[in-house]
């Protein structure tokens, strides 16, 4: 590559004046960040599972419950997480998730029996459901709106790279230090990578309060009051409206998805939690089983990068394409796990089957947001989302805790995974109905 094309690849990310945008940095901490969040306590779980589950005498259903009770909380807490970062912005709410999420996984260390590991994982999990997700999507959808896809995907990217070397690494730790001593590493950990990228990575709110524009677009003032009316009127060009919590709640451009949503949202985490559970089952090296697991997460790649990119061109109408594709993607890694892999020793047919799911969870992760933001504007995305969190919590929660339960009663997996492909399916047709919502009578900023 010739200078001249390296600088033009770099002016992507620069302003006018030729300064890195300050969005990108906040980017850089969503991903670095996500990195641990993803690999350590969502993808890493499974990891944790069979230890603990042994160790204490637990079923699978009553271990399931554990990883259920963090999504639980963390739906219970994010309408509330929302409003406190649309009030007091991301980097506050983002720093005290970083100091719980480290204190939970240190106490880990002194469990002695359900309830003490229900309290500290509970703990861990406040952190990681009110510091990471919401408030770092939040900062970033703040800072951009026409590469706002393409910032979301850069951003998440981290908890791919996260699922896919963590859960490795953390079978190599467990093995070689036991579980106690792991939850310390992580808990120091998490420390020293979320503070000091919390405090000087982070703005406490939208560009326009400090002299920007969304986009690193040229600001021809300083002056605060009209540099948000200017960021409101290029939002708008964009086809990007601001909708009170109120008036979205009020539109079947919200519901409709989100009730598909429902249906679908349980899939991912009743696989990422019983995958390796399932695979050891079948006489899978625990390692192998894990690394299985990381090629999941590592196929989600190509799926956000497709989610993050293709919504920055595809219309508003027609970004509900992508959340269909996400659920399509669950229902033929299903079908494939149902009439394939439940009858198959093949490793390539595993690797196969939840190559899909990856693609699958890619797709929602990068597209959601963009869509969410793209319906209904920056200002209350926090609290907008947070209460999403809350709709599809009971699916989140009670598929992990069913597969688990059919394992107890059946000895097997497989009426889960048939009950799980009928959801898929209805998550994928609802999307059809989906529509994008018509800008309110008065808009709010």
């Amino acid at each position: 590559m010739t200078r001249e094309g390296k600088r033009d690849w770099l002016s992507y990310f620069k302003t006018e004046e030729g300064n890195i945008f300050f969005g990108w940095y906040t980017v850089l901490v969503s991903s670095l960040t996500g990195v641990w969040q993803a690999g350590t306590w969502y993808y890493g779980f499974g990891a944790y599972f069979k230890p603990l589950s042994e160790e204490f005498g637990w079923t699978r259903a009553t271990t399931s419950a554990l990883w259920s009770l963090g999504r639980f909380e963390g739906g219970l807490e994010g309408p509330f997480g929302g409003i406190a970062t649309d009030r007091w912005g991301p980097r506050a709410i983002h720093f005290i998730g970083v100091i719980l999420s480290g204190l939970g996984f240190v106490l880990m260390y002194f469990t002695r029996d359900f309830t003490t590991c229900m309290i500290f994982w509970v703990i861990a999990s406040i952190g990681f459901n009110l510091g990471y997700a919401g408030p770092l999507d939040k900062a970033v959808t703040e800072w951009f709106v026409k590469k706002r896809g393409m910032a979301i995907t850069i951003g998440r990217l981290g908890r791919v790279l996260g699922g896919t070397i963590m859960p490795p690494i953390m079978t190599f730790l467990l093995l070689g230090y036991g579980w106690r001593f792991s939850f310390v590493i992580l808990g120091v950990v998490t420390w020293i990578i979320g503070i000091p990228t919390a405090w000087y990575l982070i703005k406490p709110r939208r560009p326009e309060y400090y002299g920007m524009l969304p986009d690193g677009e040229p600001a021809e003032t300083t002056d605060t009051e009209e540099l948000i009316k200017i960021g409101e009127e290029y939002s708008a060009s964009l086809g990007e409206y601001e909708f009170t919590t109120k008036q979205a709640f009020k539109t079947g451009a919200l519901w409709i998805p989100e009730i598909a949503d429902f249906f679908a949202a349980g899939i991912y985490p009743a696989v990422a939690v019983h995958l390796i559970p399932f695979l050891t089952d079948r006489g899978v090296d625990p390692v192998l089983a894990a690394a299985a697991t990381g090629f999941m997460v590592f196929m989600s790649t190509p799926g956000r990068i497709i989610g993050g990119v293709v919504a920055d061109r595809l219309s508003t109408k027609n970004i509900k394409y992508l959340m269909m594709g996400s659920n399509l993607c669950y229902a033929i890694g299903m079908l494939l796990m149902v009439t394939l892999v439940t009858r198959s020793q093949s490793m390539l047919s595993i690797y196969i089957t939840i190559a899909f799911f990856g693609l699958g969870i890619g797709i929602r992760t990068t597209a959601k947001p963009a869509m969410v933001s793209r319906f209904f504007g920056r200002k209350n995305y926090g609290t907008i989302t947070g209460v999403q969190a809350l709709i599809i919590l009971p699916s989140q929660i009670g598929a992990p805790i069913f597969a688990g339960w059919i394992y107890d009663v059946t000895g097997s997996y497989t009426q889960a995974f048939t009950t799980t492909l009928g959801l898929a399916i209805i998550g994928v047709v609802l999307y059809i109905f989906a529509q994008p919502p018509k800008p309110p009578v008065s808009v709010e900023s």
